[in-house]
């Protein structure tokens, strides 16, 4: 077995005798064989079935080998889905990890032990749960994911990060959990809202269904979930009407990349925000460049509706910003053409 820990580098592959070693009675000799194992790095698929037989070996480091062979005989097939979720109560934590990861590995093929991998999200140990919820993502568990994210308060943040990557990544698969998703817009984690807001934009067609849950983001404390919500409620012109008046308090917001998007939605909304544009014309002066600009093309929009503001454009004519001067042209020819013609 020594000899076979020194070659296994070299030769990549162990002998069956070795694997075999694992079966012995004397700790000493188990053990060194479990050292020649990996040694070899990558496990060849052929030895699959001699590594599983070890899966419930009485030795916690032949237990623990076993796993670490699985990981280099992908694919993995199903049928170890069974005998590995057993190890999912190990009584190591490296075993219970290493189950877990062989379920990532397995994918949505062995979706039917979502609830026994769950389970661990109870786990006494950080990185169990941890790596519960990379499994769940896996195996595309995403009631489990939202369950994870609902069920924690302001503990355990490294779990809640984990859900959070696994809810971006599963994407428009999400649509049938949008309320869930929705109601996670008041979790006190602001990466939790971020993430929400981002998974509600990318369903575009059924965002619209929760515009309502999308708006209490405008008042956000975290300016990012305030420019996402803005976002949000820009995309749906029709049943985000209501809040216009919310999206031009967000013209004086303290950050600017806000204030852009606000000036950016009420454009979207066209003449339907026609009624709000004395407020909004008020910041073409206040503004910083890039809200001035938005602003003016945002009364653009709204042509004749906004005619009674023209000579506040006309104005803009002085402004340092030769963009904003231009836009200021250019917003002239929809509200009224005459000075334009002058």
């Amino acid at each position: 077995v020594e000899v076979q820990k020194t070659a296994g580098a070299r030769v990549r592959r162990p002998s069956p005798l070795v694997l075999e070693r694992w079966a012995s009675t004397e700790a000493p000799v188990r053990r060194a064989a479990v050292e020649a194992m990996k040694n070899t790095g990558p496990m060849d698929p052929a030895y699959l079935d001699l590594l599983a037989a070890h899966l419930t070996h009485e030795d916690v480091l032949v237990r623990r080998a076993v796993l670490d062979g699985l990981k280099g005989c992908a694919p993995l097939p199903l049928s170890l889905a069974a005998p590995v979720s057993l190890l999912l109560q190990d009584t190591d934590v490296y075993i219970r990890r290493g189950a877990l990861l062989v379920f990532k590995a397995l994918g949505p093929a062995a979706s039917g032990h979502t609830d026994v991998v769950y389970s661990l999200m109870a786990d006494p140990d950080v990185y169990v749960r941890g790596t519960a919820v990379e499994a769940l993502t896996a195996l595309q568990a995403l009631p489990s994911i939202l369950a994870v994210l609902a069920g924690l308060g302001r503990s355990d943040v490294n779990v809640r990060r984990a859900a959070v990557e696994a809810l971006l990544q599963l994407g428009p698969t999400a649509a049938p959990h949008g309320p869930a998703i929705a109601g996670l817009l008041t979790h006190p984690d602001v990466h939790v809202r971020r993430a929400a807001l981002q998974v509600l934009l990318g369903l575009k067609a059924g965002l619209s269904q929760h515009v309502t849950a999308v708006a209490r983001g405008v008042q956000d404390s975290d300016a990012e979930v305030r420019r996402l919500a803005v976002e949000a409620i820009k995309d749906c012109p029709s049943a985000g009407a209501e809040y216009i008046p919310d999206i031009i308090a967000r013209l004086k917001d303290s950050d600017p990349q806000v204030r852009r998007m606000a000036a950016d939605a009420l454009k979207r909304f066209g003449p339907t925000a026609s009624q709000h544009a004395p407020a909004i014309a008020l910041r073409m002066e206040q503004g910083d460049v890039q809200t001035r600009r938005a602003t003016i093309e945002a009364l653009k929009h709204f042509g004749a509706a906004a005619a009674d503001h023209t000579a506040a454009v006309v104005d803009r004519f002085r402004d340092p910003d030769p963009f904003v001067r231009r836009a200021a042209l250019e917003a002239l020819r929809y509200l009224d053409p005459a000075p334009v013609a002058h």
